[in-house]
């Protein structure tokens, strides 16, 4: 397992906090999950030019905000899964619907918190993605 620490640059500038969120990459011999945090559009960017790696998984940057995901940051990542954290009926509206439609349209299938609670992601012979609501259902209906 190898980990890379992609941003924030040493020499960092940036004007808005969410532009200061860790962003971790975690490769194996199965896949690669790329961890986000808050980032923006200009973070985004500030990663493109500094050459991101295709990753498996992606956790989706700023909880699927419209401020964040731009076609060529989902394009240089191409995922298979985007796994979206964010909270049930965000008072923020988060995810944006045409967040989600640009994933999809990448190949990615989407997975939300808010929908399908805690994500499980497993690298062993190969990648296993399982929500929690998937593993155990709702306690009532068992």
């Amino acid at each position: 397992m190898r980990f890379e620490f992609l941003h924030p640059p040493l020499d960092h500038a940036v004007t808005r906090r969410n532009n200061l969120s860790c962003v971790l990459r975690i490769a194996t011999a199965a896949g690669a999950v790329l961890l986000t945090g808050d980032i923006e559009r200009p973070a985004e960017l500030a990663l493109l030019s500094r050459g991101i790696p295709r990753t498996e998984i992606v956790i989706v940057p700023h909880h699927g905000s419209r401020s964040s995901s731009s076609r060529e940051f989902i394009a240089a990542l191409s995922p298979a899964w985007a796994i979206v954290p964010v909270g049930y009926r965000s008072r923020f509206g988060h995810p944006a619907a045409e967040v989600l439609e640009r994933y999809r349209a990448a190949g990615a299938k989407v997975v939300r918190t808010d929908l399908e609670g805690a994500v499980h992601i497993r690298f062993g012979a190969g990648l296993q993605i399982e929500a929690e609501r998937q593993r155990r259902g709702r306690y009532w209906l068992q």
